[in-house]
């Protein structure tokens, strides 16, 4: 035989003097209750709230897929129309503007994911969670932003060093041109 536990819900009212009055299935003001819920009826909710947020989370993703497809499907007429019409400059506004609303757009998914994920303490939690998350998207552009110095100085130092090789090799300069002659 299953496990079978008892709910038992009490709701006492009261009538339009004030007066409580006890719970009996034959008040007016008040009902009783008693029901028996088995592990099979606890297995089917927990099987349905997992479909539930099963196809909740196939939807999200699947939104997002349709947001990233119709972006880049729109990054891809821009583009072409900028390479039909050879306009460099509008081309590069344009990829600027595109810089700064995917640096926004990014800070504001740490912002709203922390303030979610601070949610469960209260609001005070929402509000440290967002702090949270500004300042891990704050750290991740810093470290984006000397990241690329890094490389913009490293391949300037090997553009520099190849242009210099090239010159020896072509004896332009006489300093270190391997004792060559002009």
């Amino acid at each position: 035989m299953a496990d079978e536990r008892k709910i038992v819900i009490e709701i006492i009212g009261s009538d339009r003097s004030g007066a409580s009055k006890s719970a009996d299935s034959s008040s007016v003001g008040g009902t009783r209750r008693v029901s028996t819920v088995s592990d099979t009826d606890y297995n089917v909710a927990n099987q349905t709230a997992d479909f539930i947020y099963d196809k909740m989370v196939a939807v999200k993703f699947f939104a997002k897929d349709i947001a990233n497809l119709t972006i880049s499907t729109g990054k891809t007429a821009i583009d072409t129309y900028f390479v039909l019409t050879e306009s460099y400059k509008a081309q590069q506004t344009s990829a600027n503007v595109q810089s700064v609303v995917n640096h926004l757009s990014s800070g504001m998914s740490s912002i709203s994911s922390g303030a979610m994920f601070g949610s469960a303490f209260g609001p005070v939690g929402t509000a440290i969670g967002a702090g949270v998350g500004a300042a891990i998207w704050a750290g991740s552009e810093i470290v984006g932003g000397i990241t690329k110095q890094f490389e913009q100085k490293m391949d300037l130092a090997s553009r520099s060093y190849s242009v210099e090789y090239n010159r020896n090799l072509a004896g332009l300069i006489v300093g270190d041109s391997r004792n060559t002659e002009n």
